[in-house]
């Protein structure tokens, strides 16, 4: 798993905390979690509304094919939401 540092582990303490909360979320992912797809330069995200400590959370993220070391998960974004309310399909996620 491939984490960015601006937009997923800045909202941690350090990486493997970073690291651990991303899978933990992820495991728990379904699909009423989901909001959108968004394509940014070659690669599709999928776009997440969580909730996680009682507060809304952004995650995006994308599995991605590597010819040399099979697929990869990136997380790109996984913090508090800043931009106000994501509509997932359970809903509204609040910040």
């Amino acid at each position: 798993m491939d984490l960015s540092t601006a937009k997923a582990i800045a909202s941690f303490s350090d990486g493997p905390t970073a690291r651990a909360a991303a899978r933990a979320e992820i495991e728990k992912l379904t699909v009423g979690s989901f909001s959108e797809c968004v394509q940014q330069g070659e690669v599709t995200y999928d776009v997440y509304g969580i909730v996680r400590d009682g507060a809304g959370w952004f995650l995006k993220l994308a599995v991605v094919q590597d010819v040399r070391t099979g697929a990869r998960v990136l997380v790109l974004s996984l913090h508090p939401l800043q931009k106000g309310p994501i509509l997932t399909n359970r809903g509204v996620v609040k910040p």
